[in-house]
């Protein structure tokens, strides 16, 4: 969780003009998550993430970054098997991030009709 949580906030900071809506980064970072950890942000939010306020969801994710961080443990990083190949939440959300900004790329750009 917190190597997935800096590395979001890392690929924010990358693009500071992105124009998405923090309601909707707080989602795709959500989205991204396995079903193990959207049921424990759940449990530590009290219900539903996205039930939060923008500041109160964000506040939660951090601290659970933070907590992930301080007590890490060998159950908490599965091991993955030799030869295996997997996509990690990590790559997912910043390949998630990388088609939005592609997105509004596109729709910034006027076409060369119209100039």
């Amino acid at each position: 969780m917190y190597e997935a949580w800096e590395r979001f906030k890392d690929l924010q900071r990358q693009c500071p003009h992105h124009r998405v809506p923090d309601w909707l980064l707080i989602q795709i970072f959500y989205n991204g998550l396995d079903q193990f950890l959207k049921m424990s942000v759940d449990a530590a939010a009290g219900g539903m993430l996205m039930g939060k306020s923008i500041e109160a969801a964000k506040a939660l994710l951090e601290e659970m970054a933070s907590n992930n961080y301080h007590w890490s443990s060998e159950r908490a990083t599965p091991k993955r098997a030799s030869g295996v190949y997997a996509v990690d939440a990590v790559d997912l959300l910043a390949s998630k991030v990388d088609a939005l900004a592609q997105r509004f790329d596109r729709l910034e750009t006027p076409s060369r009709s119209q100039v």
